[in-house]
């Protein structure tokens, strides 16, 4: 949007001032349904494709951006403010009016507006459904105890319901042999043992044990060593390998 320099700051601009004359009627333009954050000329960057008034659209799939919303919130507001009716504003290399560059702008405000009440609503819609739960929790749990009373604890029927009854499948004398034959297999395949059969397993080697004397202040152990002989020890003749007198 050309800048008009020649008013004030905040002041409505003159009509026509600075501003192309108003030319013949804008047909076939469009705003991109979906834009990102940057420049208006190429909004979000990146590959795109067809032209349109405000530039290039993104091949990309944009999220829905707040930013952005607030950029067009102000550019919208500005122009119903400061520009006067009936002003050409050249962009994009084509020359819509004022009426056109509004009728614009609104359709993907009106989106974003869209998507607000999609999620006050799914908001809404979560809290409702968390509130009503334990009721239906409670509903159902009646409802299996009624038709388990009304079918009976034996039926057939109740795995249709999805209750089931606690009791075992009783077993042909077919079936149990069978079951007796392959936990036997199974039992000698594991090496499994009985408490009687393991009382006859019992270790039958032999054991040898050491020992070995250790004196404090000698390495490796080993004898401890002579002891000295004392003043006793001279006068009775013991000292040494000398034999006493007799």
């Amino acid at each position: 949007m050309a800048k008009n320099t020649n008013n004030n700051a905040g002041a409505p601009a003159a009509a026509g001032a600075n501003l192309t004359p108003p030319s013949a009627p804008l047909t076939g333009v469009s705003l991109p349904t979906a834009a990102g954050g940057g420049n208006t000329g190429n909004p979000g960057g990146g590959a795109v494709t067809g032209g349109t008034l405000f530039g290039a659209v993104p091949a990309q799939a944009i999220q829905p951006d707040h930013a952005f919303r607030a950029e067009i919130e102000q550019i919208d507001d500005a122009i119903v403010k400061f520009i006067p009716d009936g002003t050409v504003i050249p962009c994009g290399g084509q020359s819509p009016t004022k009426a056109q560059v509004l009728a614009q702008l609104q359709p993907t405000l009106d989106l974003f507006d869209a998507v607000d009440a999609q999620v006050k609503a799914a908001k809404l819609a979560r809290q409702n459904l968390k509130d009503a739960l334990p009721a239906a929790h409670q509903l159902v749990k009646s409802l299996k105890a009624a038709i388990l009373n009304l079918l009976g604890p034996g039926s057939p029927e109740l795995a249709e319901f999805g209750i089931k009854t606690g009791k075992k499948k009783q077993l042909t004398v077919e079936e149990k042999f069978l079951r007796a034959q392959a936990a036997s297999k199974t039992r000698k395949v594991r090496g499994t043992l009985g408490s009687r059969q393991k009382q006859d397993v019992k270790f039958q080697g032999t054991l040898e044990a050491q020992v070995t004397e250790k004196v404090p202040g000698i390495e490796g152990g080993g004898n401890a060593p002579p002891a000295a002989a004392t003043a006793g020890d001279n006068a009775n003749g013991t000292n040494g390998n000398t034999p006493a007198a007799k």
